[in-house]
């Protein structure tokens, strides 16, 4: 859950975004973008979380391992499509 809403919502609006941006409907801008920053915020929130809550050091690792791979996907996200913008 994120923000009370499942991740399959969040998941239908970036598609619909993408969607748009290939209509051409709506171009890259620093909604899009902000929204994706705000994502991967609140994904290291979580890894933050995470080493407070969790006892077993090795489900930290490997929870974490997996959160940042989250992280670094949103980052080459607005990578790539910024080049696409310019």
């Amino acid at each position: 859950m994120v923000g009370g809403r499942n991740i399959e919502f969040y998941k239908n609006i970036f598609t619909t975004y993408i969607d748009m941006i290939d209509s051409n409907e709506i171009s890259w801008d620093n909604t899009i973008n902000d929204a994706l920053r705000r994502l991967s915020s609140y994904y290291r929130h979580q890894i933050d979380l995470l080493k407070g809550y969790e006892t077993n050091q090795d489900k930290v690792i490997e929870q974490t391992k997996i959160i940042t791979g989250w992280v670094n996907n949103i980052g080459k996200l607005i990578e790539e499509m910024s080049k696409l913008k310019s």
